[in-house]
């Protein structure tokens, strides 16, 4: 179990170091879980994932029609897809060996699931990756109060990624 805040500025790459941590992953048998803030940034990730990781991924979340979920869900459970990619609720997707979590935004409040059951979908993929024994990496260009002091208290490693990758000035 190992909690990594990175902390990197818009464009400095995070989305490239998320990639090359699942391919380590994946290429040692395990399978990761990436989370987003928002529905709509499924679609421009997971071609993105696909494309360099050369594997289907489970797509989660709540605009998947039943039975396209029931069929993720069952690949997922017996391990023909090992890489899950979704909304808030998809932090309990049943993955085998599950050794990395992504939360992407951790900022972000939509991770708050405030009516029914009540969660906060960033707190359970922390609690999800300590059970699993796998490394969590909770990014942000600016990470929440919480993540801040858990880094500060040792709690999370704190990995900073302060220049954009082509160099170009942040704006102003």
């Amino acid at each position: 179990f190992s909690p990594i805040a990175l902390y990197g500025v818009t464009g400095s790459g995070k989305t490239e170091v998320y990639i090359r941590a699942i391919q380590k992953v994946l290429s040692e048998g395990g399978s990761a879980l990436v989370i987003v803030p928002e529905i709509a940034l499924t679609p421009q990730l997971l071609d993105q994932f696909e494309t360099r990781l050369g594997e289907p991924l489970a797509l989660l979340h709540s605009q998947v029609g039943a039975g396209t979920k029931w069929n993720n869900w069952s690949k997922l459970l017996r391990g023909s897809i090992r890489v899950a990619l979704g909304a808030r609720s998809s932090v309990f997707a049943p993955l085998n060996d599950l050794r990395l979590i992504i939360v992407d935004e951790e900022h972000e409040s939509s991770y708050k699931q405030s009516d029914g059951l009540r969660y906060h979908g960033r707190d359970v993929a922390v609690m999800r990756g300590k059970f699993a024994g796998a490394t969590v990496v909770l990014g942000s260009a600016t990470p929440s109060f919480e993540t801040v002091v858990n880094a500060s208290r040792g709690r999370y490693q704190m990995i900073e990624m302060p220049i954009r990758v082509t160099s170009r000035p942040l704006p102003e």
